[in-house]
């Protein structure tokens, strides 16, 4: 009899482990369920946000993220080797004074003054920020032959933002002549510069005016032009794809080679044109 019991104690003990054994094993298809709901989820949120930011949806926020931090990077200094000179209305004024004839806001006379006040510190690159479509007066012209440093500037037509070819000085040759043509973002913001486009027959430089002034300054090094992007000497700038970062453009806004533009947060020394020619900051002139 206590065999009896004692086999019945032990049958039902292994039933008992049966029944907790199909207890826990009946759990395990609804832990499943819930994993692949959470999959799906998470699978059409992600698809979801690529879809957004293909369309460009994300882009003004990613680009204001992208500002915010550019804006939280240690400050960098102006850059003490360059110096701009500032034309305003009293420069316009102090000209007209002195019988410069004006065709805008710089004269011939005004700008073969400057360049002979500037000429004794050797600069290295001048550039002139300002439309001159019509020749140089005799005078400038052979100045400015002197002077293979110095840069005009002409623009590329663009129908996407509607603006017109601008010729440089005809009497220049198109080695001293860059675009101004610049990359505007959907929200206003200028983040990126075009270093090099196709030319027209209007402007025939296809370089960026701003890469023509940093050749100069760098002793015109050797440049060229590939899939991977510009070198400049040993010095490789990858062009930026139109999708990199935030970034969604359209083919047409991502068009030559494009990078984004490192800005300083303090402006380079500044010097009007009257100051200049009437020599009352000559001893601010040497950078």
């Amino acid at each position: 009899d206590k065999g009896g019991q004692g086999g019945q104690g032990r049958q039902g003990g292994q039933g008992g482990q049966g029944g907790q054994g199909r207890i826990l094993t009946s759990d395990f298809p609804s832990v499943w369920r819930e994993l692949k709901v959470a999959f799906i989820i998470s699978l059409l949120g992600t698809c979801l946000l690529l879809g957004m930011r293909s369309l460009g949806i994300l882009q003004t926020w990613e680009l204001q993220a992208f500002d915010r931090l550019m804006q939280l990077r240690p400050t960098e200094p102006s850059d003490r080797r360059i110096l701009v000179v500032t034309i305003e209305e009293a420069d316009i004024q102090y000209q007209t004074k002195n019988n410069m004839t004006l065709r805008g806001s710089l004269s011939d006379e005004a700008l073969a003054q400057l360049l002979r006040k500037l000429a004794p510190y050797q600069p290295k690159a001048i550039a002139s920020d300002i439309i001159h479509d019509f020749p140089y007066e005799s005078d400038l012209a052979d100045l400015i032959k002197q002077t293979p440093q110095f840069v005009a500037i002409c623009r590329i037509n663009s129908p996407q933002s509607n603006l017109v070819s601008i010729s440089g000085p005809p009497d220049l040759p198109v080695q001293q002549l860059g675009f101004t043509n610049f990359a505007l973002d959907p929200d206003n913001v200028i983040r990126r510069q075009i270093l090099g486009m196709a030319s027209d027959d209007v402007c025939q430089s296809d370089r960026a005016f701003s890469l023509q002034v940093a050749l100069r300054y760098l002793g015109n090094p050797s440049l060229n032009l590939s899939s991977d992007g510009l070198r400049i000497d040993r010095v490789l700038f990858r062009e930026l794809d139109y999708d990199a970062g935030g970034y969604q453009l359209s083919p047409k806004d991502a068009l030559g080679v494009q990078i984004l533009i490192n800005y300083r947060s303090s402006l380079p020394q500044q010097i009007s044109l009257r100051e200049i020619l009437n020599e009352s900051a000559s001893d601010r002139l040497k950078i």
